[in-house]
């Protein structure tokens, strides 16, 4: 997608201002320099992937290379080598003790960070300075 210039970006801005808040609030506009992914390990019954892996989120995902996400103090880059890895990237959600044929996914590693548990990516935004 082409950068928007600024007449363009004002037209947005304003023709979003005339959406209803609820509308507004679903309404998510990517800059991929304001959006981080972040890993949270979570137990079953504290994922929410319906609500965080939003089909906005996974078409950024699957639109982007080199992407990648954060868990703890370590970064991970987003797999998509195997069946396994875009299951992940379709649900947003890495199963606890998940487990893939290639020895070095990223995936497998963020799992065995997360202690047993589920990691759910979700996306956080940037402050800019």
């Amino acid at each position: 997608m082409k950068e928007l210039g600024r007449r363009a970006q004002a037209e947005l801005v304003r023709w979003r201002l005339t959406l209803p808040a609820r509308e507004r609030a679903d309404l998510v506009v990517w800059r991929e320099e304001a959006i981080v992914l972040v890993g949270v390990p979570v137990d079953g019954e504290e994922l929410n992937d319906a609500a965080v892996w939003t089909d906005d989120l996974r078409e950024y995902v699957q639109t982007r290379e080199g992407l990648v996400f954060h868990l703890e103090d370590r970064t991970f880059h987003i797999c998509r080598s195997h069946p396994l890895t875009r299951t992940v990237i379709e649900t947003g959600v890495i199963a606890a003790n998940f487990e893939c044929p290639r020895a070095e996914c990223p995936f497998a590693a963020a799992s065995r960070c997360a202690g047993g548990r589920a990691v759910q990516l979700v996306a956080r935004s940037v402050r800019r300075c």
